[in-house]
């Protein structure tokens, strides 16, 4: 039995009535045969997704090697580069080979600092995994050139001092980082108010950041990478990020040279006007 829709360019499909006058599709062969296709393409694809992560998490594999010397090259080809880069993660899990991996890589470009932001610090306290992943793949390099950046890496937004020229400076954050600073300098503020060494009238956006930058010596960041499917900053550096160029993409798992380079390469062709 086939069925028409009145007025309607609905295809026919043919129908079967059951003894109890209930109506079943019947699809065709051919139908059955393409969705069948298409689920076998989906779980190849799952398949190969989580092959990929799998084994990029090898270090010792020839693919998984960067030279340090091509991403300097790059870096010199590139219009301009972040002084202070930030990684914001927004995965319940975290990869510490790719999150070592974005650390060297910038290091090798030139950037000083880094800032590496999950919610709820999950990074943070597991800072000495971090550190050994860093060696581990510091190591796997093709060169030493880059051993001679030493990357130091700090638990929270704390001062700096004695900054050496080669030092890369990578700051481990959560939402108490962000939230504190601020209230760190309302504080310090307050205090110099009191003390009559700082004029209430004097306070303006640029002051506040001047005093930011007087307390912390490190610039706000200037691009910030976002991994993860959520819009939003969940928190990360509220005061510093006002003026920070923000670029996405789906994870960090399995992140590759050439995405962090085209990340990279789109913030040094986009054009900041700073709200002129």
């Amino acid at each position: 039995m086939t069925w028409k829709g009145d007025n309607c360019n609905l295809p026919e499909m043919p129908v079967e009535i059951n003894v109890n006058n209930q109506i079943t599709v019947v699809f065709p062969f051919k139908m059955t045969m393409n969705v069948i296709v298409l689920k076998f393409i989906h779980y190849v694809l799952t398949l190969a997704t989580f092959v990929k992560q799998f084994l990029f998490r090898i270090p010792s594999l020839p693919f998984n090697k960067s030279d340090s010397l091509a991403a300097q090259a790059d870096a010199r080809k590139l219009k301009k580069l972040p002084l202070h880069l930030g990684m914001i993660i927004l995965e319940d899990d975290m990869s510490y080979t790719d999150i070592a991996n974005f650390i060297l890589w910038s290091a090798a470009m030139g950037i000083s600092f880094i800032s590496i932001y999950d919610t709820n610090g999950i990074v943070k306290r597991n800072e000495k995994t971090l550190r050994e992943e860093i060696a581990r793949r510091k190591s796997s390099y093709n060169d030493s050139e880059n051993s001679k950046a030493d990357i130091e890496v700090h638990s929270s937004l704390e001062k700096l001092t004695n900054k050496s020229s080669s030092q890369v400076d990578v700051f481990l954050l959560s939402v108490k980082d962000g939230r504190q600073s601020i209230v760190n300098m309302a504080r310090h503020i307050c205090h110099q108010v009191s003390l009559r060494q700082l004029k209430s009238v004097e306070l303006s956006p640029h002051s506040v950041d001047k005093l930011f930058q007087e307390e912390t010596g490190y610039p706000d960041p200037d691009l910030v990478v976002k991994f993860g499917s959520a819009e939003t900053l969940m928190g990360f550096m509220p005061w510093h990020a006002r003026l920070t160029e923000i670029l996405s993409w789906p994870s960090h798992f399995g992140l590759e040279y050439k995405t962090f380079k085209s990340l990279l390469v789109s913030y040094g062709s986009t054009e900041q006007r700073f709200g002129k």
